[in-house]
């Protein structure tokens, strides 16, 4: 069942990179909260990213940017989360992966994940909720 679940995540990825690109900066991937299978592809751009961070030698950057009137507490507890997700899901360790926060630039929170110091994947968050990574509930 897992197995089937990583095809169909992997599947539905291929399909929606060329969907879900920021406009105007054509290599940034976007998780976006209006996108139908929200949940399942933040698991699959997040399995997406790692492939690349471990293909090279690049340093992996993640910030937590809070959303309009988010507490730094919960910026804390979207970081924590990831690291877990990593740790658990993707066998990933999280210390090699710089972590830190910031305000966000629009009103929306959001996870940005960098490779080498350039934009990779945006991942939005509904306003003050950790949000999900995988499919399932996992917030």
């Amino acid at each position: 069942m897992k197995n089937s679940i990583i095809s169909f995540c992997i599947i539905l990825t291929t399909i929606n990179l060329s969907f879900a690109q920021k406009q105007g900066e054509a290599d940034t991937l976007v998780s976006s909260l209006n996108s139908g299978a929200y949940c399942e592809l933040n698991g699959a751009y997040i399995d997406f990213f790692l492939s690349q961070y471990k293909g090279t030698n690049k340093k992996a950057f993640v910030i937590s940017r809070l959303g309009k009137g988010e507490s730094e507490r919960l910026g804390n507890g979207r970081i924590k989360h990831l690291r877990k997700h990593l740790e658990s899901y993707t066998k990933t360790d999280s210390n090699k992966i710089v972590f830190g926060r910031s305000y966000s630039k629009t009103k929306v929170g959001s996870l940005e994940f960098y490779l080498g110091g350039e934009l990779f994947l945006i991942i939005e968050k509904s306003f003050n909720t950790i949000g999900c990574l995988t499919c399932c509930g996992d917030i």
